[in-house]
Parts: structure tokens; C-alpha cells; sequence
């Protein structure tokens, strides 16, 4: 099987989401006052350390979430060097992790990772998806089939985002080479954009946008309700 996103790992929820089920309504629960109390274990290198501050500054820069030092605060994140790249989605209790190992340590890899446990999950899961995006399930193990499924609530309305880094890449859980699991309807949109889809960069405008709605971040940019939906 081939998986050309080291962030999916075959038999966790979508590659890498912990402790979260499908359900009828799914509820997310943010941080309080947008912020994010974190602990680093110390296996990371001061390289990986300096990653993943990267990381926090591109979200301290861009929203009003900000992740800081965990000092005896009951809910936190604790960021561990694991076997896969992992993470809860929102704030669970008490102490959840992030799982980063060498595939994900990376700015893109981690900020990917952060967007989960600020409260987003993958892009391809919204319900309005197949208007972007067709998904060739006959190119997936049927163990992972499942991985595709649609449940994204609108929670926050905004256009489909082909450019955001919570979005699966092309061949992700492909059975074998040259085998696309996602195709793009309109490739001359994504042209215009100017990304690739399944981008592992940094966070698209969308991706900024959607985190300070959530976060009602005053002063940031934000969805606004009648924006437009691309064609």
C-alpha cells in the first residue's frame, strides 16, 4: 500500500486522529480563551524543539490561539516524540497528546497536527466534498476504506478549501503506485491557486480564517457568512 503523506498511519481514524468516534452530532470542544497549555518531551533533539516553536509562531502570528508553556494546568497537550504522528481533535480533559515522529517533524507536518487538537478535521470529510473532489475507493484496501468517509459538520461555513494542509494528498491509502485516491474535478481552480493538493507547507488563508472564526479572534481575518462559494 502506498502512502505518499508520512502523517497517515494505517489503522487510526483517517491515519491520524485519536480518541474520536463518528457520531450523529459530532461535538468539538475548544480551549478556553483560545489557549493551549503544552508540555515537549524530552526525547526531541533541539532541532525538532526549534520545529515545533516554529510551528506554534506561525499560529501565534496568523490567529489569536496561542500555545503556551504548561505550568500545573489541569488540560494540556503533551508532545511526544512517538512511533506515528497522532493527535486528539479539540480539548479533551486532562492530559492528551501529540504524537510527532520523524515523518511529521517538519513545520507543515506539526502545524497539521496542531490543527487537529485546535479543533479541525480533514478537509476531504465534508459533506460537500464530491462538488470538489472525486474519491476512487476502488484504488483503497478496503481496511481503509473507511478512512473516507464523509461527516464534516458546518460547524463554520466557508468555501471547500483545495488548499489547505488538513486536506488528504492525491495518493493517500493507495493500493499501489499511480493510483489516485482523490482527483480534483476542476484541476484549472487548483491551477489558480496556485497549491497542490494534499499540501504540507504551512496553513492556507482558509485554513487562518477558519481558526479565527472558531476562536471568534477580533481583529484577525475571518469567514465572513457571505462569502462567496467557489464555482
Amino acid at each position: 500500500m502506498v502512502n505518499e503523506d508520512g502523517l497517515q498511519t494505517p489503522g487510526l481514524f483517517e491515519g491520524d486522529i485519536v480518541n474520536f468516534t463518528i457520531s450523529n452530532q459530532i461535538e468539538i470542544r475548544k480551549w478556553p480563551n483560545g489557549v493551549i497549555p503544552y508540555e515537549i518531551s524530552g526525547d526531541f533533539s533541539e532541532k525538532d524543539v526549534e520545529v515545533i516553536m516554529q510551528a506554534f509562531q506561525v499560529i501565534n502570528d496568523k490567529t489569536c490561539v496561542r500555545f503556551k508553556q504548561c505550568k500545573g494546568d489541569k488540560n494540556h497537550v503533551y508532545i511526544n516524540k512517538g512511533d506515528g504522528c497522532l493527535s486528539d481533535i479539540g480539548m479533551l480533559k486532562g492530559t492528551q497528546g501529540i504524537s510527532l515522529c520523524n515523518k511529521c517533524l517538519y513545520v507543515g507536518g506539526v502545524l497539521h497536527e496542531l490543527m487537529h487538537t485546535i479543533g479541525f478535521l480533514h478537509e476531504q470529510s465534508r459533506l460537500d466534498r464530491d462538488d470538489y473532489v472525486n474519491v476512487n475507493l476502488d484504488n483503497v484496501d478496503n481496511i481503509n476504506k473507511d478512512n473516507f468517509q464523509k461527516y464534516y459538520p458546518a460547524y463554520i461555513e466557508s468555501e471547500y478549501d483545495l488548499c489547505s494542509i488538513m486536506h488528504f494528498g492525491p495518493n493517500v491509502f493507495a493500493k499501489k503506485d499511480g493510483a489516485p485516491t482523490i482527483d480534483v474535478k476542476r484541476k484549472d481552480i487548483l491551477s489558480s491557486l496556485g497549491c497542490e493538493l494534499g499540501q504540507r507547507e504551512t496553513l492556507s488563508d482558509l485554513d487562518i480564517r477558519k481558526i479565527n472564526t472558531m476562536y471568534k479572534c477580533r481583529g484577525y481575518p475571518m469567514i465572513h457568512k457571505n462569502s462567496e462559494k467557489s464555482k
